[in-house]
């Protein structure tokens, strides 16, 4: 069941309260122990020791260990309140700990190293050019001068911790620093945390080694009294063992759920009709809906702006010898194509393979070819090698590219990535962890 924490503690009889004693869903762990182990997750809390807490609770006539009263989930044959609660990585990861200790390691910055001022960080998001696809649309918010936490929505600050270095990175002046040690660290868990597929083997090093050393670093950086560590720190703690559980923690949290609320606000501004608005909402949603799947129901068809015959003559160099040699009869050179509510622009990036956390394989798109049903990129192929203290990945432009052509339907991830230029050289900030090629599924 997916939900906010806030939410999953209604549905499952848990308490709302997350300053008490026993505040998580997951584990019987106290405060006091959190506060002296950041790192530290208790076992998972059973069905039967749930169902001891409900009993104490009603028995004392207050909560228990964390249990308010029970869950209605638990009568149903596959559902259970200690199991089936999954975590949102927009509002525990994004809205709580990186709008926090993000927010911290800007105002260290400013305040401590003096390396810049919010004004000069403000000015320079109000100027950055974000490229296309989901960087444009959710550009960066202000940062708040008073330190305590980002300005902006999971998907704003997401996206600043991924273009933070492109942002202020010529600011930095100790790139060994603790505080920017500790953003690279908070971006690395971004990275692993977001990823839509990863290696079973990597989760002994987030448990055991990425989470541990981040908290030692962030005690070292950011003062207890001014940053104190939240309920949501514990539940990031969580993360490994649950992913292992219900796997990437991408699918599961709820902004496509929020999303909907632009039909229903757009539907209430049209409409203006205020009587019995909930019956009006459900009714035209359920319209909607019918509407949208009234052919097939997982339609991968594609739609193609600013179209036009696709020919070798339209372009120069070794990418039109490249298209001389391929048969073109019937076929469209488009500059927008959108898969769903994915679109994709030439000039962006597509993941073709990982051989290493240190390389990538990945191909500019150069031209979006299209014909009926088929959508094909030809790209040209470049490596990209990860600079450990810059947290991008830097892209060799020097030496020609090779073209190749790629059908939409075999890209392993889809999802495009914009390319970033940075004093006249070429960088890629990845939106999650890929996994390294030739290995077995049974390590997924």
């Amino acid at each position: 069941m997916i939900g906010d924490s806030l939410g999953q503690h209604v549905i499952g009889g848990f308490i709302q309260s997350f300053s008490s004693t026993y505040f998580c869903r997951f584990c019987e762990i106290t405060r006091e122990e959190f506060k002296s182990n950041p790192s530290l997750t208790k076992q998972e809390r059973t069905l039967e020791s749930y169902n001891r807490c409900v009993l104490r609770a009603g028995l004392l006539g207050r909560t228990y260990k964390g249990v308010k009263e029970g869950c209605e989930l638990n009568s149903l044959k596959l559902l259970r309140a200690t199991s089936h609660l999954v975590p949102c990585i927009a509002h525990d990861l994004f809205e709580g700990v990186v709008s926090w200790d993000l927010a911290g390691i800007i105002a260290y910055f400013v305040h401590k190293k003096k390396w810049f001022a919010y004004k000069l960080l403000n000015d320079r998001i109000k100027n950055f050019k974000c490229q296309l696809g989901i960087d444009r649309s959710n550009k960066p918010a202000f940062v708040r001068q008073d330190g305590e936490k980002l300005g902006g929505h999971a998907v704003q600050n997401w996206i600043l911790v991924r273009l933070f270095f492109f942002l202020i990175g010529d600011k930095i002046q100790d790139l060994h620093d603790p505080g920017w040690q500790l953003y690279i660290q908070l971006k690395e868990m971004c990275e692993l945390f977001c990823a839509p597929a990863f290696l079973k083997s990597d989760m002994p090093y987030l448990q055991d080694v990425l989470i541990p050393t981040y908290f030692e670093k962030r005690k070292v950086v950011l003062s207890e009294e001014e940053y104190p560590l939240k309920p949501k720190h514990h539940f990031m703690a969580h993360y490994p063992e649950l992913m292992l559980r219900y796997g990437p923690l991408i699918h599961l949290w709820t902004l496509p759920f929020e999303q909907r609320h632009s039909f229903f606000k757009e539907l209430m501004r049209k409409t203006r009709n205020f009587i019995n608005p909930e019956r009006s909402c459900a009714v035209r949603y359920q319209m909607s809906f019918c509407y949208a799947t009234t052919s097939e129901l997982f339609n991968e068809q594609f739609v193609e702006k600013k179209t036009k015959p696709l020919s070798s003559s339209s372009f120069t160099g070794d990418l039109s010898e490249y298209l001389s040699r391929q048969n073109l009869d019937h076929w469209f050179d488009c500059e927008v194509v959108s898969v769903g509510s994915t679109k994709y622009t030439k000039g962006e990036i597509l993941l073709l393979a990982s051989r290493s956390y240190s390389e990538l394989e990945i191909g500019i798109i150069k031209v979006i070819a299209t014909q009926e049903n088929s959508l094909n990129f030809i790209v040209e192929e470049r490596k990209a090698f990860y600079d450990k203290d810059l947290a991008v990945y830097g892209i060799e432009l020097n030496s020609p590219g090779i073209y190749s052509t790629h059908e939409y339907s075999t890209l392993k991830y889809p999802v495009p990535q914009p390319l970033y230029i940075w004093r006249e050289k070429s960088f890629l900030s990845l939106k999650f962890r890929l996994v390294q090629c030739d290995i077995g599924e049974d390590d997924l």
